[in-house]
């Protein structure tokens, strides 16, 4: 499904990062082994459209999708994707505890009273960089492994919350790897973070990592 989005182009200049948007399709840029930034407000309602057309962009509808989520549970997740019609033909869920509280989806036979071949890990502490890598590439080469045209998409939900958590520099190491992880795998990834919620440095160092920016505002500045 082409959808359409606001693709941006990111300028620093005197009074910060200003996210000049137009309306238009994906761009043809954001194929397999892509992986992009979505800059919008973590309060913004087109957010989970954005979300889904990104889960559902490509040729075909059996898509098999890949969610590192901290404070959505696979629950939230499923719901959103129906609402949007884009229910993945299977999804495997790395469940970060942010909260301090389990998700509704405690283990793998929650998911299974779902229509859709599901599983669940879970990583205790975000600051666990270690442990989430390893979850997430385990899960990623699972993917891999199973299916023969490879068809995953990724939603990574997100930057900021990981960054309240974690430094600058151990995020952006965590990143490169897993980026390069994925575009290896042949994966169309995206990334979701809040450049209200950090500094003009903080927005530029984490964006200098991906292959393009979405922005989901028009004219939005960060200061």
């Amino acid at each position: 499904m082409q959808g359409r989005v606001l693709f941006e182009r990111c300028v620093y200049g005197e009074i910060g990062w200003k996210m000049r948007s137009v309306h238009q399709e994906i761009p043809d840029t954001f194929e397999p082994g892509s992986s992009l930034l979505v800059l919008s407000s973590s309060f913004a309602t087109e957010g989970a459209e954005v979300c889904t057309e990104l889960l559902s962009h490509g040729d075909g509808d059996d898509r098999h999708v890949l969610c590192v989520t901290f404070t959505c549970s696979p629950d939230d997740h499923f719901v959103k994707w129906r609402r949007h019609g884009a229910v993945p033909g299977r999804a495997a869920f790395v469940n970060v505890d942010a909260n301090g509280a389990r998700s509704a989806f405690t283990d793998d036979r929650d998911v299974s009273a779902t229509d859709v071949d599901a599983t669940v890990d879970h990583v205790g502490s975000p600051e666990n960089l270690t442990r989430l890598g390893v979850r997430t590439t385990n899960r990623l080469e699972e993917l891999e492994n199973n299916i023969e045209d490879r068809r995953i998409v990724v939603c990574f939900d997100s930057v900021t919350e990981l960054l309240q958590y974690v430094d600058v520099d151990q995020a952006f190491r965590f990143f490169h790897v897993v980026t390069d992880q994925l575009a290896e795998s042949g994966a169309l990834a995206h990334f979701h973070m809040d450049p209200q919620a950090h500094d003009d440095e903080t927005v530029e160092t984490i964006t200098a990592l991906f292959d393009g920016v979405l922005s989901i505002e028009d004219d939005t500045v960060a200061e």
